[in-house]
């Protein structure tokens, strides 16, 4: 296309397109978008005609209220038009003339609407959605708390040998978890996110640089809750020869991903072996209907992991998934691949049966978590976005046509700003594909939770795209149809009757707030961050009434030192080791701490969590268990309809799982829990 020289015009033309030609950083400092960076995002997000004129796609999409009767202006007169339901019965057709259309009151779902003229023949998508997402009664009636985990770190609480987990936490220790949590009167559990990984490079191991979001990642299996497995005499003699090293696994402080990888992935070749000689009738035609339920994705999902099982080399280190394949099997549609398919079916069966089998146990957990009287179960966790060279991407390059990566701009922070290294979906290709990739995600995502926290909730309304190549100051803020995904997420959940939490940590404009609060989001509440500093710089720790009810409460999260961290500098030291932050920086960050601390105590006393004759000194006083309660206490009082215990910040630990802005230099993702749940005291008293 024809690159726009005069800069009114390219701004004109930006903003006609979602693009941001400018934007308000943290501090208040408004910043306008190079004319290069918004001409490179004009020419990438137009879409080429064939994409355009594409026959499996939607000519436009339209919301509309579930219940109440529309009227949709068709900008074009028809003669003919019929509305599909998703199971493609007819819902209403006419033969008349008319520019308009009188939509009857819809249940909320997904419609197709076929527009027939002279001149026309268009394919429409009716997004029909209730006003606001599930929020069950419960919420409204009493708080309801649960645990947050990370559910890698877990240790086994058993030493039996099949019960126990192998160097890394797993559906096993997850369900004893819901037991743990049942005991406490607890109402869920929530977990790092599941999806699926890079089995070829079990190096890669951020559970936020997913190959796809919409499967999981069967490193979370329990291999003795497999049938398959423990049925086999000669397994488990294969297993009783494993035990020394899986001791070693299990002892270590950090998950061994490349040992761990390695064992389990002998151990579920073995279960399928068995499975296909030897399965019972019954598993068999269970594992046929899922396979049939699963379709041409569950297909595709199969062959991507067993082309990379056969056809790449294991010692490649810096590309990831399809960027490994051979050219001709790069792309998901061509005819090498399905002559792969063909060639291979017991890897294509062997990879299908993985998801089964996590199917099979994570619903068998939300099944405990429902018989054991948790009322939201599982709570889970949505990725910003996949990696690159992911399942995702290969299935549909379409989708993840734009040449940039998800990231942050430069802020206080992060001076050079944030490459996630994240390719972003292309939203008019997400129009035009009737978001139904939207749709399935959000629906794997829901199926076996009762909560789901979106990562990033911003990335609904806005995400700043790098263009490939260039630095991260050297993006700009793309909009995405904020609307029209409010709308979906309000579908899907209510379908699967499932809480969402949004992300909303850092600078959300106000618009957006009051329509995630509109659909009943939850907030993210983080209780690092809560209060303000007046112009004075004193941190002002708010009291516990003033905090919103529709949040779900938390300490930390994965990316902030556990409280006994944050109480002893731990963070703080760390980023002067590794050199990130300048010395009169961190001298300033010190200095901020220990006023944070001291106001806090302050308020801890002031509103009775301690004693009147406690002693309060910030500078001298470490981390004990009366004032970490005190604290929890604290959290919890503010009553926000969900309160998060997090079992790290009990048993002393000071690292974060994850330290943003560092790779090799620090072992994030890795870090176990120093003791099994059920041997850490998580009780605090919340009535001071």
């Amino acid at each position: 296309m024809e690159i726009m020289v005069d800069k009114t015009s390219i701004q004109q033309r930006a903003k006609a397109m979602g693009i941001a030609d400018a934007y308000w950083d943290v501090d208040g400092h408004y910043h306008e978008i190079d004319t290069q960076i918004l001409n490179y995002f004009i020419a990438a997000l137009t879409l080429p005609e064939e994409t355009k004129e594409a026959t499996d796609t939607f000519d436009a999409v339209h919301v509309i209220p579930a219940g109440s009767p529309q009227t949709l202006a068709l900008g074009d007169t028809i003669n003919r038009y019929v509305i599909y339901d998703e199971a493609q019965q007819v819902v209403q057709k006419a033969c008349q003339t008319v520019d308009e259309l009188a939509v009857p009151a819809l249940s909320a779902g997904y419609y197709t609407l076929l527009l027939i003229g002279k001149q026309l023949r268009q394919r429409w998508r009716l997004l029909v959605a209730p006003s606001r997402c599930y929020y069950p009664d419960t919420l409204k009636q009493r708080q309801l708390c649960g645990l947050t985990l990370q559910l890698y770190s877990l240790r086994s609480i058993s030493s039996d040998a099949l019960r126990a987990n192998w160097g890394i936490g797993d559906f096993a220790d997850l369900h004893d978890a819901v037991t743990l949590a049942a005991k406490q009167g607890w109402d869920f559990v929530g977990l790092n996110p599941m999806h699926a990984l890079y089995p070829q490079q079990p190096q890669w191991f951020s559970p936020y640089s997913p190959s796809s979001r919409i499967y999981l990642h069967w490193i979370y299996l329990s291999i003795g809750m497999i049938p398959e497995f423990y049925c086999s005499a000669d397994n488990r003699a294969w297993l009783d020869l494993q035990q020394a090293q899986l001791r070693r696994l299990r002892q270590a402080e950090y998950v061994d991903y490349i040992a761990v990888s390695r064992l389990k992935m002998q151990a579920l070749r073995r279960a399928f072996a068995h499975f296909t000689q030897h399965g019972e009738r019954q598993r068999q035609s269970d594992f046929a209907a899922f396979v049939n339920a699963g379709g041409e994705a569950l297909r595709l999902n199969a062959a991507f992991y067993a082309i990379g099982e056969v056809c790449t080399d294991a010692d490649v280190q810096d590309n990831l998934g399809y960027e490994n394949f051979p050219p001709e099997l790069q792309n998901a549609a061509s005819p090498a691949v399905q002559r792969f398919i063909r060639e291979h079916p017991l890897e294509i069966q062997f990879f299908s049966y993985l998801q089964w089998l996590l199917e099979e146990q994570l619903g068998s957990v939300q099944q405990h978590c429902r018989d054991s009287g948790l009322n939201l179960g599982l709570y889970g966790d949505l990725a910003v976005g996949v990696a690159r060279g992911s399942a995702d991407q290969w299935s549909n390059p379409d989708l993840y046509r734009l040449q940039a990566t998800i990231g942050a701009p430069p802020d206080p922070l992060g001076p050079i700003g944030q490459n996630w290294d994240l390719p972003p979906m292309h939203p008019a290709v997400l129009e035009k594909q009737g978001f139904v990739p939207f749709v399935n995600m959000l629906r794997a995502n829901m199926k076996h939770c009762g909560a789901l926290r979106i990562d990033h909730v911003m990335s609904l309304y806005r995400l700043w795209l790098i263009p490939t190549g260039k630095t991260a100051a050297d993006g700009a803020y793309v909009h995405y149809p904020f609307t029209t995904l409010m709308a979906i997420l309000a579908i899907e959940s209510q379908r699967a009757q499932c809480v969402v939490i949004g992300e909303d940590l850092g600078t959300v404009p106000d618009e957006v707030r009051e329509c995630l609060e509109r659909y009943d989001v939850l907030s993210y509440d983080v209780f690092y961050f809560a209060g303000h500093r007046p112009a004075d710089g004193q941190r002002r720790w708010r009291h516990p009434a003033e905090v919103k009810n529709k949040a779900l409460s938390v300490i930390g999260t994965h990316d902030l030192p556990p409280l006994a961290g944050w109480w002893h500098c731990s963070d703080l030291h760390l980023l002067g080791k590794l050199g990130i932050l300048s010395p009169a920086a961190l001298t300033a960050k010190f200095d901020a701490r220990l006023r944070d601390k001291q106001a806090l105590l302050n308020a801890l006393k002031l509103d009775g969590y301690l004693p009147e004759n406690y002693h309060i000194d910030a500078l001298t006083m470490a981390m004990h268990p009366r004032l970490n309660r005190a604290i929890h206490a604290y959290v919890k009082d503010a009553r926000t309809c969900l309160f998060g215990i997090q079992p790290e910040n009990f048993c002393a630990v000071e690292q974060a799982f994850n330290v943003p802005g560092t790779t090799t230099a620090v072992r994030n993702w890795q870090r176990k829990l120093p003791y099994p749940l059920e041997s850490i005291n998580m009780c605090f008293d919340s009535n001071h």
